[in-house]
Parts: C-alpha cells; sequence; structure tokens
C-alpha cells in the first residue's frame, strides 16, 4: 500500500494541474468563493468564458475596486465585470451605482448610450434613467444633467410631460424675448422642478400654453413659488402685461387731445369714451381669463384619453389661440 502512495500523490498533483481553475492565480479565498459560486448560479456565462478566465478578470476587478467587486459578482454573474471593465477609469463609479440598485442599475451601464451620460453627468443620471426608462434618456440627451436632476423629483406621469415638453421645444425663446428672459429658460424650468418636484410639473402641465408668452414666462421664473402654490395667478400677469399699456396710451391720447384743442369744451367726452374703452377691455380680459382656465380644465380631464400626437395638437391649438 505504501509503495503506491508516491504513485498517487503524483495523480493528485496531475489532476489539479489540470483543473480548469488554477487557484493559486487568485489573492484571497473571497474571490475562489465567488467564483465557485458563479460556477454554480451562471453555469453557462461561466462555461463559455472559462473559469480560469473569469477568475483573473474578478481578481484584477477586485484588486482595483475592492471587495465589493466580488460581492457583486456573486449576485450578478459575469456581466457585473464587462460593465465595470467597460467603464474604464470610472469602473469604481459603477460598482457604487450597481451596490445601491442592483439589476436596474446593470440594465443603464450595459447601454453605450446610457453609459456615456453616466459618465458624462454621474449617478443622478443613472438614478434618472432607472426610474424614466428611456424618457428619462431622451430628456437627458436634450437638456443635460439638469434634466436628470428634476427627473428624480418626478413620478412617471410627469416624467413623460416634462418629455412631451422638451420634444416640443415649449421653452426655447424666440429672438424678441431674449430681452425678458434668461439665455436658456428650460434650464430654469428644470430647476424649479427640482426644487418642487410634481406640483411644479403639473402646475407648468396645466399652464404650458400661457407661459409659451415671454412676460408670464419671465415672470414665473422669477418667482415661481406663488403661482405654484395658487396664491398668484398667471392671469393677472396678461393683464397687466395687456391693460397697463393700453391704459398709458389712452391717457397719453387723451392729454394730447386736450393739448391741441385747449378750447374744446367737450374734452370730458374724450376722457369718458377712453375711460368706457378700458373697462370694456377689462371685462373683456376678464371673460377670456374664464374661457382659458375652462379649456385648461377641460384638458386635465380629457388628458388619460389622450396619446402623444394628440397632445401635441392640442399645444399647437393653444398656441394659435388668442393670449387673453
Amino acid at each position: 500500500m505504501i509503495k503506491h502512495i508516491p504513485s498517487l500523490m503524483v495523480l493528485v498533483l496531475a489532476s489539479l494541474a489540470w483543473t480548469p481553475v488554477a487557484w493559486g492565480d487568485f489573492r484571497t479565498r473571497a474571490v475562489q468563493e465567488a467564483l465557485e459560486y458563479m460556477a454554480k448560479k451562471f453555469g453557462k456565462e461561466v462555461a463559455e468564458e472559462g473559469a480560469e478566465t473569469v477568475g483573473k478578470r474578478l481578481t484584477r476587478l477586485a484588486a482595483k475596486h475592492g471587495d465589493e467587486v466580488t460581492t457583486l459578482a456573486r449576485r450578478h454573474g459575469p456581466k457585473l465585470l464587462k460593465v465595470v471593465e467597460e467603464a474604464g477609469e470610472h469602473g469604481g463609479e459603477v460598482v457604487k451605482f450597481v451596490s445601491k440598485h442592483g439589476d436596474a442599475a446593470i440594465w443603464v451601464v450595459s447601454r453605450k448610450d446610457a453609459m456615456a451620460s453616466f459618465i458624462k453627468y454621474g449617478e443622478k443620471v443613472g438614478e434618472a434613467m432607472i426610474k424614466h426608462g428611456s424618457v428619462g434618456r431622451q430628456v437627458i440627451e436634450a437638456a443635460g444633467e439638469p434634466a436628470a436632476r428634476a427627473l428624480c423629483q418626478l413620478n412617471k406621469q410627469n416624467g413623460r410631460r416634462l418629455a412631451m415638453l422638451v420634444d416640443e421645444g415649449v421653452f426655447k425663446p424666440k429672438v424678441p424675448d431674449e430681452v425678458l428672459l434668461p439665455r436658456n429658460p428650460l434650464d430654469e424650468i428644470l430647476r424649479i422642478i427640482e426644487k418642487y418636484g410634481d406640483k411644479a410639473m403639473e402646475f407648468i402641465w396645466r399652464n404650458k400654453g400661457s407661459l409659451t408668452v415671454a412676460v408670464v414666462l419671465a415672470a414665473f421664473l422669477k418667482d415661481p413659488e406663488p403661482f405654484i402654490n395658487g396664491t398668484r395667478d398667471l392671469a393677472e400677469i396678461v393683464a397687466e402685461s395687456t391693460v397697463k399699456p393700453v391704459a398709458e396710451s389712452a391717457g397719453k391720447a387723451v392729454a394730447e387731445s386736450v393739448t391741441a384743442n385747449p378750447g374744446l369744451t367737450s374734452w370730458w367726452l374724450v376722457v369718458g369714451g377712453a375711460l368706457l374703452t378700458l373697462l370694456l377691455l377689462l371685462v373683456g380680459l376678464r371673460f377670456a381669463s374664464k374661457i382659458w382656465n375652462w379649456l385648461q380644465w377641460l384638458e386635465t380631464v380629457l388628458e388619460p384619453c389622450l396619446n402623444l400626437s394628440t397632445v401635441s395638437i392640442v399645444i399647437d391649438m393653444e398656441r394659435a389661440l388668442p393670449v387673453p
């Protein structure tokens, strides 16, 4: 029996030399255990690449990014190694992101365009894409990091609404409006949404027609909270911007008429006519404001029945309506 011991030892050593995994290549027992677990749970993926190759990749990434890589590899398998490697110098950020959000994070960073946005703008972009999917990615591509921060504060319905408005270019100022508005009103809108969340987005959606008017949008951007909380009405801004210039013009016309005709005995008729005109204008504005509010209420009621193209038509119709 004893004489066979050397031969048996040779056979054991030979079999170890030919095992798929050269355990001496791996630095820690944690990596060994993770690889064994991966071989059981993700047998097909590990077998396709080879256990030894997977083990070496896992060892290298664990040495670079810490033991969290081995823990995540047990949960997500070889696909975790792939996304961390593809992130390059940002691999540590991907490890933290996947550790926090799990499979949803893997879905984000496994897409090349989403990975590029994640690397460029950071974790908030990834969180926004997890929450809003392809809709979030489209908004982020159009408006960058501010869009990601805003989307993180919105539910899915309001995320879709924001995507529609961004796609329509609702908040792109026209050349004459640049004096009243900041260079990029959309950035300001996104900051407001980031601060006030769904409540702000619902207000913006209800009043998207009115907010296309530069003077109204400028007032909202300057101090949005009273409008969002309902203590101030956009109709006031419309009235101020319309009635005040008309009143000033009427007063100037009366003054010029009296100056040009100092002997005019019925000058009070001119003043009375001007006042009557202003009164009718105020009544008309009030009536128009009520119609406008009614239309917005009707759109809110019908919204669940509208698809994206129908909403676009409604936006176009609102733009065509005369502003009260």
